[in-house]
């Protein structure tokens, strides 16, 4: 049995914890070969992405993997 590890992942983070967590999403891209990490701001309802070829985050909400929006995933009024 192959084992397989994620292509992508999501974090959620309050607004304050961003940079904090800007840089856990960084370490966890490298150590787990992530092609795409999206980091959710629920405070300011703002999503950022870091792809393995990125340098730097950019406010996104398309993964170009998955062939989704993921603001169609959250059931938010507002």
């Amino acid at each position: 049995m192959l084992h397989e590890l994620p292509l992508a992942a999501i974090e959620f983070c309050r607004h304050d914890d961003l940079t904090e967590m800007k840089l856990t999403v960084v370490a966890a891209l490298q150590q787990y070969g992530l092609a795409e990490f999206f980091l959710y701001d629920y405070e300011q309802k703002v999503w950022y992405r870091l792809s393995k070829n990125q340098a730097s985050f950019e406010e996104n909400s398309r993964s170009g993997l998955l062939n989704i929006d993921l603001n169609g995933l959250m059931n938010i009024p507002g």
